[in-house]
């Protein structure tokens, strides 16, 4: 009796080993076969996006160099400029670019100024640089000093912002930029270099300022090493006015959104000077409006009747979403001139 009880217990004893080690087997097989398809699943592919399981957050990176380039007095100085990104939902994932350039008649201010307009455009799904761009011009005071360093400084405006977006498409990769869709915006100086560095080419430069083009250099050619010469899509300027209005042509129009008050006191809002220098012509936004439409491109243009320069109806919480639906409706083509009187 004792010893058929012992056979039966080591039958069970073996037969519960048996099946202990079969799961065991099971469960190493499962692991691999788990593993392999894990880790195919998770392969790089170069034609597939890799989709994380939460949105990148918005986030700003500070103080990016991308220029060195010589002050009023000669000596060379670091531009910088921060980068404003957008959520970014896949690892593959690019943005059109916007530049950026804060206002100050070429005497004041930085980038730093422009977050709040940078953020919103973000928000919209933009890239933003703000940009620093050189500053200085006054002599001995105001328009009765060397009123021409005033042009230089425009002009140095323009070169700076050249090659801040010559940089940028240098990195697009880099960045996550879209290169075929590149935008710039600016507030009243800066939106005088928004408007100039779209349309001015060395040819029409050494045309309307030769000696200015001799001692400062090309458009395109100072700051960086970058040969990329880059042309936008659209263009936001908020109380901006283009240096001459004849660098407004067919072949090079760009479809632009204006916002103006129309008693600018600083920046005309047809047609006059900057500062109310007169040595410094300056067209505004109507002017800038009737030259784009008699070139066949598209125009929208918001104006404050009785409006002063930088009216609080066209504050960053105003124009900068109305600037973002103009830029998507550029990208996607359906833009279509109008102005807005208010």
């Amino acid at each position: 009796m004792q010893k058929g009880a012992g056979k039966i217990t080591l039958l069970v004893t073996f037969t519960i080993f048996a099946f202990m080690k079969a799961a065991h087997i099971f469960r190493f097989i499962s692991l691999t076969v788990f593993s392999a398809v894990f880790f195919m699943s998770c392969r790089h592919d170069p034609d597939s996006e890799i989709i994380p399981l939460f949105p990148t957050k918005p986030y700003v990176e500070k103080d990016i160099p991308f220029a060195v380039a010589d002050d009023t007095s000669g000596n060379p100085v670091q531009l910088l400029l921060d980068l404003y990104f957008p959520a970014k939902l896949t690892a593959r994932q690019k943005f059109p670019l916007v530049v950026m350039m804060h206002p100050g008649s070429y005497l004041l201010f930085n980038k730093d100024g422009m977050a709040e307009y940078s953020q919103i455009l973000a928000d919209s799904g933009f890239i933003v640089a703000s940009i620093n761009y050189r500053l200085g011009w006054r002599e001995n005071g105001g328009c009765d000093g060397l009123v021409n360093t005033l042009e230089e400084a425009e002009y140095r405006g323009i070169q700076d912002a050249n090659a801040a977006l010559r940089f940028l498409v240098a990195h697009a990769q880099q960045y996550a930029i879209d290169p075929d869709w590149i935008f710039s915006s600016g507030v009243s100086a800066g939106g005088a270099i928004a408007l100039n560095s779209g349309f001015a080419s060395d040819t029409a430069m050494i045309r309307l300022k030769p000696e200015i083009y001799l001692k400062l250099g090309g458009l395109n050619n100072i700051g960086n090493y970058y040969l990329n010469n880059v042309r936008v899509s659209g263009i936001c300027s908020i109380s901006g006015a283009i240096s001459d209005s004849n660098f407004i042509q067919t072949s090079n129009a760009i479809p632009t959104i204006c916002f103006h008050g129309t008693n600018d006191e600083l920046v005309p809002f047809n047609t006059g000077y900057f500062l109310g220098c007169y040595k410094v012509p300056a067209f505004g936004s109507l002017c800038v409006y009737r030259r784009l439409v008699a070139s066949h491109s598209n125009c929208v243009l918001y104006q404050k009747t009785d409006g002063p320069h930088l009216p609080w109806e066209y504050r960053a919480e105003i124009c900068m979403p109305a600037t973002a639906v103009f830029f998507h409706k550029v990208m996607t083509g359906n833009v279509q001139s109008a102005i807005y009187a208010e």
